[in-house]
């Protein structure tokens, strides 16, 4: 790998603050929902950010072990850091647009229109979710390979 490619992969740890930024001035009072196998789970912005950083300090070990061993192509490293700050700087920017939904509106009986915006911005998050986690997923696969690769050849 080339020095220009050394330190990119700080932009991992910068995400989470990043996230919690965007989140605390988009909306300071609001928590986190988390939509997880059908279920919701409400996080304050700090909470969310603590788990951001554990979700990204593994990739970023892997990043920096890579980089002392010299392994990996330059293009997927750079595609992973730039993709993963992205997703995690658009969720705050989903979370914005999520409506507030008054309480009580599971027993209401007719189906508000909030609602509708509510359930199709929390999709909206859940897919960002998703492909963050698939996109750690197949990065660390990718590290496993090399790393096997590498133990293979001696």
């Amino acid at each position: 790998m080339t020095d220009s490619a050394v330190r990119i992969e700080n932009l991992l740890l910068l995400s989470p603050f990043v996230f919690l930024f965007l989140l605390t001035s988009l909306m300071p009072d609001l928590p986190v929902s988390v939509l997880f196998f059908d279920v919701n789970i409400i996080l304050s912005p700090v909470e969310a950010t603590a788990v951001l950083i554990i979700l990204v300090l593994i990739p970023f070990l892997f990043h920096y072990i890579l980089r002392k061993t010299n392994n990996g192509n330059v293009f997927i490293l750079h595609f992973h850091v730039i993709l993963s700050f992205l997703l995690i700087a658009f969720m705050p920017i989903a979370y914005y647009n999520v409506p507030l939904v008054p309480k009580g509106w599971v027993k209401a009986q007719f189906p508000l229109a909030v609602l509708d915006k509510w359930e199709s911005t929390m999709h909206i998050v859940t897919i960002i979710w998703i492909t963050y986690l698939v996109l750690q997923s197949l990065f660390i696969g990718y590290c496993i390979y090399l790393f096997i690769e590498r133990k293979w050849e001696g």
